[in-house]
This record gives C-alpha cells, sequence and structure tokens, in this order.
C-alpha cells in the first residue's frame, strides 16, 4: 500500500507541474519595440538648446512628458527643443516613443540647472577711497555686466569679475550697481561710497511729537548739525541745544547710541542736576507709552539710502509687531537711567525724517 501511494503521489505531481507548465505558456509575453535608438543626447545645457535622437525606424508616436521640453518628429528623427532652465536645481523628463504595436520606450532627459548671480557678501560699502578688486562670478550661461554709472569699471575674465571703482570727491555719499543680465534674470551688487566728511552740515528734521497739553501727536520741525569729531565719531545737534554722540562707519552711517546724556540741566528747586537722555522709540509712539521708559540700550541708526540721502533705520527687531527707528528724551536724576530715576519726558521726535539744507 506504501509503494503505491507513493506512485501515485509521483503521478499526481507530473499532473500537477505539466499543468502548471501550460498555464505559463498562455501567458503573453511583452513584445519589443520593433525599432532601436542608433544616437541619443539625454543631457542638455542650462540656456535653451536643440538635441536629437535618431532611430532606425520610424516610431508612430513620440512625445514629452514635460512642457519645458518640446518634440518634434522628422521620420526616423526625433528633435528636442528646451526652454530656459532658471533654477539652480536640474531637471528631468521622459521622451516617451511608440510603435504601431503600442509598445514604447522612455529615455531620460536631463537639463542642468543654472549658476547665476553677484555674490552679495562682495558687496562694497565703504568710504571714498578707490577700489580695485577682483570678485568671483561662476556662471554656466551667457552673461552680460554693466554698471549704473560711469565711475564704476568692470573687466570680466575667466568667470572672474574685476571692479574698479574711482574714488568719491563729489563731497557727499553716492551709490552705484554692479548688473548682471542672462536668460532673462537680472542680479545687481551694491557700490556705496561714504565719508564721515560727506554727511557733516546742517539738515532739517521733521518729525512729530507728543503735545503735553492735548496728549496728541503733533508736527516738530527741527534744526539738525552733524558735526565730525574724528573718522568715526560725530555728534547730532538739535536745534543747538541737544548733543548726542553718534559713531559712524565709512560707507553705512551713524548709529546714534541711546542712554546718553545730551544735555544737563539744574532743578530750580533742589539745585540739583538733571541729565536730559537720550532712548529709542517706536514709530507709533502715541500717549500711552509716556510713562515707559524704553530702549536705553539699542541704538537708532542713521543710513545712506541707495539715493544718498540719510533715513532712520531699526537697529534690531524688537518687536514683529513695532518699527524702531525714532528717539526721544527724557528727563533723570542720575546719570544712569533707571525707573527709580525717572523724573519725566524731555521730548520725542517720531518717524524723524532729515533734508539737507
Amino acid at each position: 500500500m506504501k509503494r503505491i501511494s507513493l506512485i501515485l503521489l509521483a503521478a499526481l505531481g507530473l499532473l500537477s507541474l505539466g499543468s502548471s507548465c501550460k498555464k505559463q505558456q498562455d501567458v503573453p509575453r511583452l513584445s519589443q519595440v520593433d525599432f532601436s535608438v542608433l544616437e541619443a543626447k539625454t543631457y542638455l545645457p542650462v540656456e535653451s538648446s536643440t538635441a536629437t535622437v535618431r532611430l532606425d525606424k520610424a516610431p508612430a508616436k513620440a512625445y514629452s512628458s514635460a512642457s519645458w521640453l518640446q518634440v518634434a518628429q522628422e521620420g526616423a528623427t526625433i528633435r528636442l527643443t528646451s526652454t530656459d532652465n532658471i533654477n539652480p536645481q536640474s531637471r528631468n523628463a521622459s521622451l516617451v516613443l511608440k510603435d504601431s504595436k503600442g509598445d514604447s520606450i522612455a529615455i531620460n532627459i536631463m537639463q542642468a540647472g543654472i549658476i547665476f548671480g553677484l555674490p552679495k557678501e562682495q558687496a562694497m560699502i565703504g568710504g571714498d577711497a578707490a577700489i580695485d578688486k577682483t570678485i568671483k562670478a561662476p556662471s554656466n550661461i551667457t552673461v552680460t555686466y554693466t554698471t549704473s554709472a560711469d565711475w564704476i569699471q568692470l573687466e570680466p575674465k575667466d568667470q572672474q569679475l574685476r571692479v574698479i571703482v574711482a574714488e568719491n570727491t563729489t563731497g557727499r555719499p553716492r551709490t552705484g550697481w554692479i548688473i548682471a543680465k542672462g536668460v532673462g534674470l537680472v542680479d545687481s551688487l551694491q557700490v556705496t561710497q561714504v565719508d564721515l566728511a560727506d554727511i557733516v552740515g546742517q539738515y532739517t528734521q521733521k518729525s512729530m511729537t507728543l503735545d503735553a497739553a492735548t496728549g496728541t501727536m503733533v508736527p516738530l520741525s527741527s534744526d539738525v548739525e552733524i558735526k565730525k569729531v574724528s573718522d568715526t565719531q560725530a555728534q547730532f545737534i538739535i536745534d543747538g541745544t541737544y548733543t548726542w554722540e553718534a559713531a559712524f562707519t565709512p560707507g553705512q552711517g551713524l548709529e546714534l547710541l541711546n542712554g546718553k546724556v545730551v544735555k544737563t540741566a539744574t532743578d530750580p528747586a533742589s539745585g540739583k542736576n538733571i541729565y536730559i537722555m537720550s532712548v529709542l522709540a517706536a514709530d507709533d509712539f502715541t500717549a500711552e507709552h509716556k510713562t515707559y521708559i524704553i530702549g536705553t540700550r539699542e541704538p537708532v541708526l542713521i543710513s545712506v539710502n541707495h539715493d544718498g540721502k540719510l533715513i532712520f533705520k531699526e537697529k534690531s527687531k524688537i518687536s514683529s509687531e513695532q518699527y524702531w527707528a525714532s528717539y526721544g528724551f527724557v528727563r533723570s536724576s542720575s546719570r544712569q537711567i533707571t525707573q527709580g530715576t525717572f523724573i519725566g519726558i524731555e521730548k520725542f521726535f517720531i518717524q524723524p525724517k532729515l533734508e539737507a539744507k
């Protein structure tokens, strides 16, 4: 019985195997395309270009998976046309080729990413001295370099840019730009020349201030003099009354230091000194802020803008909801202003603007 069972099982196994082989043979094989690729350029430069794919036989259909790669068929020759790739990353598209049976192959086409732009860390912001500097300017596209001013000269060569800037002898701040253009893109690099001697002089300051009687903000006009102390130190004098210490950085402007004594007065009742001290204020300062002592450490900036004019700017972000580019003077019984030494407000200058006389 064991022998019969073994023979029977073996026979059943052979039948099962035969059935399995028959089923596998019944599954149709995937047919191959009826053409061959003879030549294909699969890597394209960053700028718009054309490439050719040659076959031994014309396909029934040829198309691209991406809109930036256009496909034109001329018999067994496929012509590819790309647009400019203005992204730093390379990109890919599939060229799909089909035969008359509907079978297809896909060829990956890659286009290089762009290398373009001027290095922002190489901005030339400084004093009036002449500049002769070579900076790196790598690119893999055709780039045209120009300047916004005739006092800036350029000599591009071998992925580098020599910048020659004449000495600023105008007696005033000036700003120019190095401009790069390629494949419809534009980039620029700042060149600013400012010495302290270029900004000293007389100015009119227009601002808003708190009217003590009504508690409202009213316009205020003040006379301002910027006076040179040294190449890096200045005085900011308001109405010939308040003298404020300032630090100067070539090419950038003034940093007005807060918590500084701008005037010393005498209390007629006690005969003691009263110190008028500088503080930072927000541009939306109102009567609700008048009991606050704020910004005795943060400075106020007076920067040279792109037109060569002086503008008040925020040095550091104190509040996301406010812009801190205004200032004021408060009275204190000590040179170190605290909540305990604060006597009251002297004057505030909100949203100040300077105009040279």
